[in-house]
């Protein structure tokens, strides 16, 4: 597991190079960042690391080395290929998609998402830290039920107001970060945000 992780630090080092490389001709594939665990494919299974082993070997200040990205007015913002704003489009990065910091900047950062290296505006990201304590693990409910026939919102900052950054089904099994004054910090699928407690059922740690 340490080579696995010592490997996937040098890959997302990288900008250019894709994640995906071998070890004793097995291929890595990221499948999922968190700022908590980030879930890796290798010989066949999916397996957890602990995403501050991940970007343990990064340049990058600690408080930076991953962050969300902040789309306020239209929920999205644009990668580029280059620290341009005239600059070829590489891809569009949902409000709220953890990324991994490569290189911040005062105007331009460079950062990995969705296996590829580009920049986005500085001013578009919320930077943090991995995260290396949690408050547990919960489902997503509404009215009681988990069956996933309802929908509950994930917001960019505790406000009923804020803007929506994805709605997620009930049963969903997220990783709570944080709880104050009846929000909660939480991520899943690769995305960070806050929900309304009252929407949380926390499960039983092992």
């Amino acid at each position: 597991m340490k080579t696995l992780c010592l490997i996937l630090c040098l890959l997302l080092s990288l900008p250019v190079q894709s994640l995906a490389e071998t070890v004793n001709s097995e291929p890595i594939t990221l499948v999922q960042l968190g700022t908590w665990t980030t879930m890796v494919e290798y010989q066949g299974q999916v397996i957890a690391i602990p995403t501050i082993e991940l970007v343990a070997g990064s340049d990058v200040p600690t408080e930076q080395r991953l962050a969300t990205i902040l789309a306020p007015s239209n929920g999205k913002c644009t990668m580029r290929e280059l620290a341009l704003e005239d600059s070829r489009p590489l891809q569009t990065v949902m409000a709220g998609t953890i990324v991994v910091v490569l290189a911040p900047g005062d105007g331009w950062t460079l950062v990995w998402v969705n296996g590829q290296g580009g920049y986005v505006r500085t001013e578009c990201l919320q930077f943090h830290a991995p995260v290396t304590e949690i408050v547990g693990h919960a489902v997503v409910v509404r009215d009681g039920r988990t069956d996933g026939k309802q929908t509950v919102t994930l917001h960019h900052i505790p406000s009923s107001y804020a803007p929506k950054l994805v709605s997620w089904p009930t049963g969903t099994q997220v990783t709570v970060l944080a709880a104050e004054k009846g929000w909660c910090e939480v991520e899943a699928n690769g995305v960070r945000g806050f929900i309304r407690e009252r929407h949380l059922m926390m499960l039983d740690e092992e």
